[in-house]
């Protein structure tokens, strides 16, 4: 699941919650029952628990690319080592050197 499919996902599962909560609160005010709410509201969380866990496509849309280990392998062997303070570099140009 991808950043965005995972902020989709947690929208959805707040919607389904807030549905189931709203069902429940009207089930058991309707019916005077408690337990007829905690029902309601553990199905909602169940149909939330289904539609959120497994890794459906629609949450799935934007994947992240990783490097392969030959194209970190091809990058350590052109000796490229990025930039910053990994590559010995300060930000005023010179390493090591003081203003």
């Amino acid at each position: 699941m991808d950043l965005i499919g995972q902020e989709r996902c947690e929208h959805v599962f707040q919607g389904v919650l807030l549905l189931s909560l709203a069902g429940a609160f009207g089930a058991g005010w309707i019916r005077e029952s408690i337990s007829l709410a905690y029902m309601v509201l553990g199905a909602g969380v169940a149909v939330g628990f289904v539609i959120c866990t497994p890794n459906w496509r629609v949450f799935n849309r934007n994947p992240l690319t990783f490097a392969t280990s030959s194209e970190l392998a091809a990058d350590m062997a052109a000796g490229s080592t990025g930039k910053g303070a990994a590559s010995g570099k300060a930000a005023g140009g010179k390493a090591g050197a003081s203003r």
